[in-house]
């Protein structure tokens, strides 16, 4: 027990110390290496971070690994995480008390694509219907509940081999993911074989910057340059997206990633695409990224259905868990 204890502190002290006068920050984002996350990698890749006088380490999940990314925050292994709105909410209701710093998502990616026309959700009703292992269908449960829609959830780890072995009738998929991965396996789809959940009012924007209370109250000097950094690693991006998918792909094959430059090409673009606000009709049509915080009607929305599939029982209040920085 000792020994555990040491090492614990050791992790902490690890994650914040100082480095020829910048702080150090350990960053871990949802997933194993991908265009995700690019934003990330250029803020990294470019001296952005070091420009605000902050040291900050990149460390991804590994590929075989059981633990979340708030897994790694609670254990000590970082500081800072990336996690969509709702895995924070339920996070959140089970007492980690996380804060949002950063929305970088304006819209929900989750898609439902069928190999047959869809012309509602009830179409799947009594139907097979792809998911993943590690959860990240909330959206979806609200959908289907609404619709008074009942599915038999096939799980999956990753990728699109149910759907193309036609295992399933139905699979979720993210826009900027898997379903790149079906028009890579079997050519164009039909916009009538999908349902985008954003367009039928589950518009929830999804990953975001997260710390925790303790480190958000002791460090916020330290978090205003970090994310200050992170949005000029997401503006490089957009203004470079061929040198932002090198070094993409360069973090892929150092982690043994499968995959390839046009894969990670479509998810940066769509990833770009999902960070545009829908709200703001100038910001949408200049194709600018403006991460504006979760609004306070969308995380009322998103609690209460939330709470009516079941899956959050107690109180979270927007301004104890949004705090947008402002600098």
């Amino acid at each position: 027990m000792k020994r555990i204890r040491l090492t614990t502190l050791y992790l902490l002290l690890l994650c914040f110390c100082s480095a020829q006068g910048r702080t150090r920050i350990v960053f871990t984002p949802t997933w194993t290496p991908q265009a995700q996350f690019a934003g990330y990698y250029m803020a990294l890749e470019k001296g952005f971070f070091k420009e605000e006088g902050v040291d900050v380490t990149i460390r991804h999940l590994k590929a075989n690994t059981k633990k979340t990314p708030c897994d790694m925050l609670e254990d000590g292994d970082c500081n800072v995480v990336c996690i969509s709105l709702m895995k924070a909410l339920l996070e959140r209701d089970n007492g980690r008390p996380l804060i949002n710093i950063l929305q970088t998502s304006q819209n929900a990616s989750l898609l439902c694509v069928s190999p047959d026309p869809l012309k509602n959700l009830h179409s799947l009703n009594g139907k097979k219907l792809g998911t993943w292992k590690t959860g990240y269908r909330e959206i979806a449960d609200m959908a289907l509940y609404d619709s008074k829609t009942q599915v038999q959830w096939v799980p999956f780890l990753y990728g699109v081999n149910l759907f193309v072995a036609k295992a399933v009738d139905a699979t979720l998929c993210c826009s900027y993911n898997e379903y790149v991965q079906l028009v890579m396996a079997r050519g164009s789809i039909p916009s009538n074989h999908i349902i985008s959940f954003a367009q039928i009012g589950y518009n929830y924007p999804e990953d975001g910057v997260y710390v925790t209370e303790d480190f958000y109250n002791r460090h916020r000097p330290e978090i205003v340059a970090f994310v200050r950094a992170c949005k000029k690693g997401w503006q490089y991006c957009r203004a470079h997206p061929d040198e932002a998918i090198e070094v993409v792909m360069r973090y892929t094959k150092a982690n043994n990633i499968v995959t390839n430059r046009f894969h990670q090409r479509m998810m940066l673009a769509e990833i770009l695409r999902l960070q545009q606000d829908p709200s703001s009709a100038w910001a949408y049509k200049s194709g600018i990224s403006t991460f504006a915080p979760v609004s306070p009607s969308t995380f009322k929305k998103a609690l209460e259905n939330l709470r009516k599939i079941g899956r959050i029982k107690g109180e979270i209040k927007y301004e104890d868990m949004i705090k947008p920085v402002k600098h």
